[in-house]
């Protein structure tokens, strides 16, 4: 089964020389590739998707953080719209300079 969580507070390697934070995010696995999509509005209004490499091996919980590669996010459990969004969908709106 592909990773697909959300909402989740992501850290990870969003800038080549810097580790970032997305708040209220959906981290999601799409034809091999790993997208990280954000809202402000916790998934009513999508901001941006970005795709980036998916890691080695499967995602690890060893405490209340995942981690998947570089990657860790944590859940929040709260209301959100991100279950309305399909991921082809999702991934389709890619910004060209980040696929």
């Amino acid at each position: 089964m592909a990773l697909d969580v959300f909402p989740v507070t992501v850290r990870g390697p969003m800038t080549s020389n810097r580790q970032g934070v997305a708040t209220f995010a959906r981290l999601f696995e799409h034809n091999g590739r790993l997208y990280l999509a954000t809202s402000r509005d916790k998934g009513r209004t999508v901001e941006s998707v970005t795709v980036y490499d998916l890691p080695e091996g499967k995602p690890t919980r060893p405490g209340k953080a995942a981690k998947f590669g570089p990657w860790t996010y944590t859940g929040c459990g709260c209301t959100n719209s991100w279950g309305r969004h399909k991921r082809e969908a999702l991934a389709a709106m890619v910004s060209p300079e980040t696929d």
